[in-house]
């Protein structure tokens, strides 16, 4: 893959010119799309500063999936980032500038966030120190795409009056991903990558929740997900940190409505500001946890519109359910008779399993916070969370476990085929 950089003031291009054999990820459904894109950054930042390696994390952030064993930059690399690139890609990134030394985070460096507007990040933003600073990908849609940025920017806006640190990053860099979207889940780090030099970062965090470790890894097992990217931002001295890697998301909306954010968090991008389209499978995932969490009834109303719903009735249909743990946690909490919703919980089990320690915080998670700022977030996740107990941690164990073998259940493939049988036959 040949890597090639365009300066100008406030803006960085970047081209990717695929080899012979690249332009494909691994598991052959996901390809290149655009072999350009397009950063706009703030006023004063010179990019000609910005350390080589941290361009090259990220060129890698971008087209990673889609590169074999090279990658050709414009600008050497120091060998120690070189080094790390091949152990842990077995890609060579070269050229390799034997006098550059690798980026050192200065001592007055402050956290970043990868900020989206949505409930886990925000969630994220809630624990971590008060210095963080939220840099913003505002992604483009061409117009009258089903997607929009209205309720993210919103609360880009809300943040900022209420005197956080926002940095909004207009950058079109999904795009060279088809279908558009992130080629790796770290590549949210972005924008605060190229701001990091500029605004002194010596960390970027990221939202991951529990989920991506204990439900999502299976998704992933045919695509290039698994490397230790963590190893490749330490390399420029900036680590990545995951304050919710042992927060559910049950966990993360709990954190989110015990704090002022709450007014203006929204997950949902094919809504408005203040009105999430209540039509897509995580306004019905998110809407069931607000519920459950407020210990409020759910209304047979709303569940036969959702059920009617294309976008939620695909993804009810799977086998298991994207989020399958969220959807057990939703049922659990379910007391109502409306048929399909007794069926779904039969199909998630949330009849017979034991959801209370999806509220609370799985400390071993700890880890994947840097060491400079543990103390303070492990302080502030026990202000909205409950720490997980020693067989609260056995039964985390013991739901991945189980979630590997859901398809080898006679049971709940049984129950699974009623609830599908019936949400394609339900007219209400």
């Amino acid at each position: 893959m040949k890597v090639e950089y365009r300066f100008a003031p406030g803006l960085l291009g970047m081209t990717f010119r695929p080899e012979e054999g690249e332009g494909m990820d691994s598991s052959q459904k996901v390809k290149m799309g655009n072999r350009t894109c397009t950063t706009y950054l703030p006023d004063g930042l010179n990019l000609r500063t910005l350390h080589p390696d941290v361009l090259g994390l990220v060129a890698l952030l971008i087209a990673y999936p889609y590169t074999k064993s090279r990658m050709t930059l414009p600008y050497g690399v120091s060998q120690a980032f070189h080094n790390e690139v091949k152990k842990t890609t077995n890609i060579s990134m070269l050229p390799i500038d034997a006098g550059l030394k690798p980026r050192k985070a200065s001592a007055s460096s402050v956290p970043a966030l990868a900020y989206s507007g949505g409930i886990d990040c925000t969630a994220c933003l809630v624990v971590m120190p008060s210095n963080t600073c939220c840099v913003f990908h505002e992604r483009t849609y061409p117009k009258g795409h089903a997607h929009n940025m209205k309720a993210a920017i919103h609360a880009c806006q809300s943040l900022q009056q209420s005197g956080r640190k926002v940095y909004r990053i207009r950058s079109d860099f999904d795009d060279v991903r088809d279908p558009k979207g992130f080629a790796v889940e770290m590549s949210t780090a972005i924008p605060a990558l190229l701001l990091s030099d500029f605004l002194e970062f010596d960390s970027v965090a990221i939202g991951s929740h529990l989920e991506y470790f204990i439900d999502h890894s299976r998704f992933y097992e045919n695509r290039t997900y698994s490397i230790q990217w963590e190893n490749l931002f330490r390399a420029v001295d900036i680590q990545l940190n995951q304050p919710m890697g042992g927060v559910t998301s049950i966990g993360t909306y709990k954190i989110v409505m015990k704090s002022p954010y709450i007014r203006f968090a929204e997950s949902c991008t094919s809504g408005s500001v203040g009105k999430p389209c209540m039509k897509c499978f995580k306004c019905f995932r998110k809407q069931l946890i607000k519920l459950a969490l407020q210990r409020k009834p759910v209304s047979d109303a709303w569940l036969d519109q959702c059920f009617q719903t294309k976008g939620i009735r695909d993804k009810l249909q799977k086998f298991p359910i994207f989020f399958e743990n969220v959807m057990t946690y939703n049922t659990a909490h379910y007391s109502g008779n409306h048929p399909l919703m007794i069926l779904l919980k039969r199909k998630t089990r949330g009849d017979i399993t034991d959801v209370s320690w999806m509220e609370k915080w799985h400390r071993p998670s700890g880890k994947l916070i840097p060491t400079r700022y543990r103390p303070e977030i492990d302080k502030n996740i026990r202000r909205y969370l409950k720490v997980m107990t020693d067989e609260d941690e056995m039964k985390v164990a013991k739901w991945k476990r189980d979630f590997e073998r859901l398809p080898e259940m006679p049971a709940i493939k049984k129950h699974h085929s009623a609830f599908v049988h019936a949400i394609r036959n339900f007219n209400c």
